[in-house]
């Protein structure tokens, strides 16, 4: 194997590489009816005639057009969808993206029902390595002029996705012990 340079035993930074085995989670999911929505109720809403299920025929017609928007791979945020298209961006600093998008939703109008489609704005961090993210947030020139008490603030409950395993993580939190001394 892999020994520390003096020959004496296994290379502390060698192990830290080690992968884990994937360990196979199950999960019991109950799927239960919230409320049933009559068919007649989407139909006389789509029609503007207000029934006694009216708001939840909306409700319903709201959750298809945000499954059609998932299934086209836009950002979902509450009613506002977000296409990953580079000229929907804009930089605004701070390694800091805005992004341009819509918010939809039916509305009961006068003449029936209508889609009621508004531009929307979020704010996303920059893709690319959580240091380099740091960096330019608090615009200084290398890792070690960093501010780490603000850098907590700033990626705490941040949502970030690793590649090339495409999966998300939550930061809740910093070490306050450096790298190589972490073990787990």
């Amino acid at each position: 194997g892999n020994r520390s340079p003096d020959a004496n035993g296994d290379n502390e930074s060698d192990k830290k590489r080690v992968r884990r085995p994937y360990h196979a989670k199950t999960f019991k999911v109950e799927i239960s009816f919230a409320t049933k929505v009559p068919m007649y109720a989407i139909a006389n809403a789509l029609r503007g005639q207000e029934t006694e299920n009216f708001q939840e025929a909306v409700r319903v017609l709201d959750i298809i057009l945000r499954q059609h928007a998932a299934k086209q791979g836009c950002l979902l945020v509450r009613q506002n969808f977000f296409h990953n298209d580079p000229k929907n961006f804009a930089d605004v600093g701070g390694g800091v993206l805005g992004c341009r998008g819509f918010h939809s939703s039916f509305r009961a109008t006068q003449s029936g029902l209508s889609l009621n489609i508004d531009v929307s704005t979020t704010m996303i961090i920059q893709p690319g390595p959580v240091v380099d993210f740091l960096i330019s947030n608090q615009n200084v020139r290398d890792p070690f002029s960093l501010d780490w008490t603000k850098a907590k603030r700033t990626l705490k409950n941040l949502r970030v996705k690793t590649h090339p395993s495409n999966q998300e993580f939550k930061i809740c939190g910093l070490s306050e012990v450096p790298c190589k001394e972490l073990t787990y």
